[in-house]
């Protein structure tokens, strides 16, 4: 915040600034020490089922991709994987994607339910693929219920409606009811 106000400079006039700056501000703080982990949004999520590993397979990773100072993370890989609705409904097919943190797959089969939004995948790894060769890469979480985490994720958005607001508009028309939004989802 300090660091925010430093940036509109001494003045007496009226200053209108959006929410993006201070975003801009936060993120540059905060992102070199926070460490990285998945989730995928619990309603909806989508079952990928993969041929393999027979039994889960478990690794470090590091919990930030540029600073190590913040140590390591257990990544487990497992046959069943949850993925976003959203990352579902825009593959394809036969379509090769990849796995973030884990490699490439052969989408091999879609199945979709009566409203037409995906209900389960099944595919394949393909070990020898190039993360390079993708265009799409999508988060995951192994389908082992004992070891995942279920968490709220706190979306924040602008508390009014509009850019600028005008001495004659009121208030409660402006206010965005829905600045606030909570997903329940499921984390490594």
């Amino acid at each position: 915040l300090r660091d925010f106000v430093l940036t509109q400079g001494m003045s007496k006039a009226t200053n209108l600034m959006e929410w993006d700056k201070i975003w801009a501000i936060n993120k540059q703080k905060i992102d070199p020490v926070v460490p990285r982990y998945a989730g995928v949004g619990k309603q909806g999520a989508v079952l990928l089922k993969l041929d393999g590993p027979p039994e889960p397979i478990c690794k470090m990773e590091k919990k930030h991709p540029k600073n190590v100072e913040i140590g390591e993370r257990l990544l487990m890989m497992a046959k069943e994987v949850w993925v976003e609705q959203e990352d579902a409904a825009d593959i394809s097919e036969g379509e090769q994607v990849t796995l973030l943190h884990w490699g490439n797959i052969f989408v091999d089969k879609i199945h979709r339910g009566a409203e037409g939004k995906v209900s389960e995948m099944v595919g394949r790894l393909n070990p020898e693929g190039n993360v390079k060769d993708t265009k799409k890469k999508i988060h995951w979480v192994p389908k082992l219920d004992e070891q995942i985490t279920n968490v709220v994720l706190r979306e924040l958005d602008h508390l009014v409606t509009k850019a600028k607001i005008e001495d004659d508009d009121k208030l409660e028309n402006i206010i965005n009811p829905s600045s606030l939004v909570d997903t329940e989802a499921i984390g490594d």
